[in-house]
């Protein structure tokens, strides 16, 4: 019944198993892949095939298609796979099996399961396997990175090979080579070298480094240092490869110092304790403490306990862990060591002394022995000095050892004298301390302070200590210390040299010990002295005091520049307080005007004293043109012209520059001004007196007497003095002045590249009317200088506004889009259009945007594409002309939204005509503008014809007729009153078009009488129709017209409307004498006697006929 009614599926099942039951097994197995895919459909089915394919005996065929079943139908990959494991004993030689078996537990990182798989495999057919597996892995040769990571199971199935062989080494060597190509966290390598690893029993140090650096390879550092400790009894060419990995992948990235310590513990192992320690004794510099730290310690003690650098090392740490009793055995153990020579025992000791734990003098007695004995002679003294005070007659012994080794070591020498004098042996130090002082080489002077410089609390007792100490420390850079020492010397009534004294006055140490000199009755003897209690008086506010010291000090020439430097860094109180006067008019009449002319300007730089003008007109230099100068420009500065010139009088003076200056100050002291520049001006152009001539010119020129000619000599004198930008400032006042414009175009050619003089030229070319220099000068000042072009901008801005330049408002704009902050161009350069749109394409290359200026460029090119109305800024006049082309080019194109645009421009601008003229186009192109038409006619009555054309509003139409025709429309032009029927009959407004009617044949001429005639003619057709006048309007306007058989003719069938009409004929008739109201009322015989009756042929005949007189009708 399957057969007939199962599924698809299991029909083609059952064809397979009749071949098969009909011994045709090979055709049931091709049958099973030809219709693999139908078969897998039908779970039933998938579950039976693997078991079939065995049964007949396809066990690689049964392999692949169960391979393709787990994957189809999860659920089955328990039974499929155990299924498959139980039959591979049944079929040993399958390798379609063995693989099927192998990838199923090599997924599931089943390593066990993989070795006693091919355990359990026939050896041929292992091997078969193998080279399979090789060929697959050989084909990732050259592969990196994720592309080797996404094929990670051939390499892991080769590694488990190589190991399946008994090669452990093999294998991890597959791991380490794809871990360094892979290059990133692949956790399968880590997995399965550490399970190898493992196998080993942990016991094979080549295998352990390599899974170290497998693990290295993927970044797992951490794992890798904490199996680093497998390595550490490893053999040494293991431990020196581990070595290398460590420091160059380990260290690096390794944020703890758990990787030092392995790589201190690896390369103690492999024979360098020294090298160890070092990296150890890092670890304790930088106060990391830790069980590992003092176990590779420990352990290096233990391994190499001949060397004294571990013991060292033992020594550092316990002293950081405060276990200082245990500390010094180690120092001890140390240097019972034969390589404490090489060793940091020194360093050791000085830190171990530094730190005060130094036991009863073991360490300093230890160290002091060893250096006597093999140490530097300078590290000897500087530890026995240690021990001076506590055992001077070992520290002699000591030192005579080292005298042995260095009989001209000035640092022993010293420290032989002071031990002398702490052992009471004066006598015997003073020869000593003789020899010392007399030495004059840097060498022996640094070490003499090197040593005494750790005595200081004898100095206050053995003075001749502290002066060869002083003596020494003045020319081996401790100046400061020296100084120290003189003044302490000198305070106790000590002499002291000249150099000595120099050096505490060059010190400055007498700003806070001035007192405490003068208090200890120091006497001069020397102008140096003299200087030193004159500074001491400074000091301590003995300000008057210090005036005859500061004298006496001045005798010695070369002390000159020390009172000049520290009398001008006085405040003014403080020299006048020094009562200065007799010290300054002494040193004048002695020849020695220089000091004079040193510190006189200083002093009246902050006030003056009347002697102070008196001592520089009297003061005398080296020569008359220095005297000259120096009186001209002390006057000059105090803005004293007239007395500089007077002060000269009688002194003789080369050179005409000085003449000229002499004589300017001369004039304007006299108030001739005019006069002087001249003068002053020829001063201005020499190298001697520029300077002077341009202060006389610059205190005029603040007195407000100025003139352009005076500023000109002034900016001269500021150019030939370098102050090119003073120049600018001096003539920026005048530079509307074609004077200063002549010398500005003169000066600008010594001077070219001086962006501020440029930027003078600039402005000063703009209000002389020329635009164009303007614009040459201000670009080239602009260049040199960035910083003028905000105000250059605005002066040419506001230059080309006046002027309505609009070349110059373009040139501005560029220049401030280039170089000012900020700057809003906008404005300018609408303005700039608005004068001259000729300039369009120049300003769209200026553009940035701006609505406004958009709007503008479009309407200068008569481009509609994008053209909306914006808002001018404020001041901006819009030219009507602008409007104009535009005009004429939409209306040509048909642009009515371009021109709609135009209108509100044009209104908005006040441009009323233009305005008219786009109504008049838009109305012309469809877009009704009946009200805007109808007001501008109401303004201005010209326009009538226009509205009356171009209105399409019935409103508008019917509003305008009272509007347009205020008196009637009677005696209006035909041509109006034809325009205006034709409009109100075009807008349907029939009420008003009646009404008008009626006006025109009430009023109107004969020809307008016509006209309205029309109207009727228009209507009789349409009478009583919608939107038409109804048979009594036409009626009433026939009988108007004079039409009355029409009227009659018109109005039969309506009784009612016939009545009145006859009524108001007849009225109308009575009330008439013309012709033809007589014949309508049978008064023929009245016609013969009507007005102008002969010019009436047609009323004759009728009255005639009417008369029975047929024949003369």
């Amino acid at each position: 019944m399957a057969f007939l009614f199962g599924s698809k599926s299991q029909r083609a099942f059952k064809k397979i198993q009749d071949l098969a039951d009909s011994d045709m097994v090979d055709q049931a197995a091709v049958m099973v892949e030809e219709d693999l895919d139908l078969l897998l459909a039908d779970h039933e089915v998938a579950t039976k095939l693997v078991p079939f394919l065995m049964d007949i005996g396809h066990p690689d065929l049964g392999g692949r298609i169960g391979e393709k079943i787990m994957r189809t139908h999860p659920d089955l990959r328990m039974s499929i796979s155990r299924l498959l494991e139980e039959k591979q004993s049944q079929f040993p030689r399958s390798i379609e099996l063995l693989r099927v078996i192998w990838r199923t537990r090599l997924h599931q990182r089943d390593f066990n399961g993989l070795i006693e798989l091919l355990g359990r495999t026939e050896r041929l057919t292992v091997s078969r396997f193998a080279e399979s597996v090789q060929s697959a892995y050989q084909t990732l040769d050259g592969v990196t990175g994720r592309e080797l990571g996404s094929s990670i199971d051939r390499v892991l199935a080769w590694s488990v090979i190589q190991l399946h062989r008994g090669d452990p080494g093999a294998a991890m060597d597959v791991l380490v080579d794809s871990a360094e190509r892979c290059r990133f966290p692949e956790e399968s390598l880590a997995r399965l070298s550490g399970w190898i690893a493992a196998r080993t029993g942990g016991t094979d140090m080549g295998v352990n480094l390599k899974r170290i650096t497998v693990l290295t390879a993927i970044g797992d550092s951490e794992r890798a240092i904490s199996e680093l400790p497998s390595l550490y009894d490893a053999d040494v060419d293991v431990v020196n490869k581990a070595v290398a990995l460590v420091e160059k992948d380990l260290v690096p990235t390794d944020k703890t110092p758990r990787a030092r310590v392995s790589l201190a513990r690896l390369i103690g192992a492999g024979g360098r304790p020294d090298d160890a320690s070092l990296i150890l004794d890092n670890l304790i510099d930088e106060h990391w403490n830790s069980s590992l730290l003092e176990q590779a310690v420990t352990h290096l003690v233990i391994s190499a306990p001949g060397h004294a650098r571990v013991h060292l090392l033992q020594a550092r740490l316990r002293l950081a862990r405060g276990e200082n009793t245990q500390a010094l055995d180690s120092v001890d153990r140390a240097f019972q060591c034969d390589d404490v020579v090489d060793s940091p025992v020194v360093e050791t000791c000085r830190k171990f002394i530094n730190s005060g734990v130094d036991r009863e003098g073991l360490i300093s007695g230890k160290l002091g022995e060893f250096l006597v004995d093999k140490g530097a002679v300078e590290d000897a003294v500087e530890v026995l000095g240690l021990r001076a005070r506590q055992t001077p007659e070992w520290v002699l012994e000591q030192i005579q050892k080292l005298l042995k080794r260095d009989r001209t070591s000035a640092a022993v020498l010293t420290l032989l004298a002071v031990v002398l004098l702490i052992d009471k042996r004066g006598g015997e130090a003073a020869a000593t301390l003789k020899h010392l002082s007399a030495r004059q080489d840097v060498k022996s002077r640094q070490d003499i302070v090197s040593v005494l410089e750790h005595f200081d609390d004898l100095m206050g007792t053995h003075h001749e200590l502290r002066r060869l100490r002083a003596a020494a420390g003045y020319k081996t850079g401790k100046g400061a210390e020296s100084a120290s020492d003189w003044l302490e010397l000198l305070l106790v009534g000590e002499e002291v040299k000249d150099d000595g004294l120099l050096e505490i006055y060059d010190r400055e140490i007498l700003r806070d010990r001035g007192k405490e000199v003068l208090s200890s009755g120091f006497v001069p003897r020397s102008p140096a002295g003299e200087l030193l209690l004159a500074a001491a008086d400074i000091y301590s506010g003995n300000l008057e005091d210090s005036s005859a010291h500061f004298t006496s000090a001045l005798a010695d020439a070369s002390l000159v520049e020390r009172v000049t430097s520290l009398i001008s860094a006085l405040p003014f109180s403080s020299i006048s307080a020094m009562k200065p006067a007799k010290l300054f008019e002494t040193l004048n009449e002695s020849g020695k005007g220089k000091v004079v002319e040193k510190l006189l300007p200083v002093m009246a730089s902050s006030g003056i004293e009347d002697w102070m003008d008196e001592l520089a007109s009297k003061l005398v230099l080296d020569s008359d043109d220095e005297t000259v100068l120096f009186r001209l420009g002390y006057f000059i500065d105090r803005g004293m012209p007239g007395t500089a010139a007077s002060s000269v009088q009688g002194v003789s003076q080369a050179g005409d520059d000085i003449a000229q200056l002499v004589r300017g100050c001369e004039l304007l002291a006299a108030g001739k001004g005019e006069q002087a520049t001249d003068f002053l001006t020829k001063a201005a152009t020499s190298d001697r007196t520029a300077l002077l001539a341009r202060e006389v010119l610059s205190g005029y020129l603040e007195s407000g007497k100025a003139s352009s000619a005076m500023a000109i000599a002034l900016a001269q004198a500021q150019l030939k003095t370098d102050d090119s930008s003073g120049a600018a400032d001096t003539l920026n006042a005048f530079l509307d002045q074609p004077a200063v414009l002549e010398y500005l175009e003169s000066a600008i050619v010594e001077v070219p590249s001086s962006s501020v003089l440029q930027r003078s030229l600039a402005l000063a070319r703009l209000f002389a009317g020329d635009p164009e220099g303007y614009r040459v000068a201000a670009g080239t000042a602009v260049e040199g200088n960035p910083d003028v072009a905000a105000e250059l901008v605005q002066a040419g801005i506001d230059y080309s506004v006046e002027h309505s330049y609009a070349e110059g408002l373009v040139f501005a704009a560029d220049l401030g889009i280039k170089l000012v902050d900020g700057f809003d161009s906008s404005t300018v350069l609408v303005q700039a259009l608005c004068m001259q749109p000729e300039l369009a394409e120049k300003i769209a290359g200026l553009s940035a945007g701006n609505e406004v200026l958009g709007m503008l460029l479009l309407l200068a090119s008569s481009n509609p594409e994008g053209f909306v109305y914006r808002e001018l800024p404020k001041g901006v006049i819009l030219p009507a002309e602008m409007l104009e082309k535009p005009l004429h080019d939409w209306r040509e194109s048909e642009n009515t939204q371009a021109l709609e645009q135009l209108e509100i421009l044009a209104m908005e601008n006040g441009h009323l005509k233009q305005a008219h003229s786009i109504r008049i186009a838009l109305a012309e192109l469809g877009v009704d503008r009946s009200k805007a038409l109808l007001q501008d006619t109401v303004d201005n009555l010209e326009y009538r014809m226009d509205f009356l054309r171009l209105c399409s509003q019935r409103e508008q139409a019917a509003e305008s007729v009272s509007q347009l025709f205020p008196d009637g429309a009677g005696n209006s032009d035909s041509g109006e009153i034809s325009a205006a029927v034709d409009m109100l009959v075009r807008c349907k407004s029939t009420d008003e078009l009646f009404v008008f009617a009626v006006d025109i044949l009430e009023n109107g001429s004969e020809q307008n009488r016509e006209a309205a005639g029309k109207i009727v003619d228009i209507f009789i057709p349409t009478a009583n129709e919608d939107g038409s006048l109804t048979v009594p309007q036409v009626v009433e306007l026939l009988l108007m017209s004079g039409r009355i058989s029409e009227a009659f003719s018109f109005a039969r069938g309506d009784s009612e409307l016939l009545n009145k009409l006859k009524d108001a004929v007849a009225k109308r008739d009575s009330e008439s004498d013309s012709a033809r109201a007589l014949l309508r009322n049978d008064r023929a015989f009245e016609v013969f006697l009507a007005p102008n009756i002969s010019e009436d042929s047609m009323s004759l005949g009728e009255a005639l006929w009417q008369l029975g007189k047929r024949v003369a009708a």
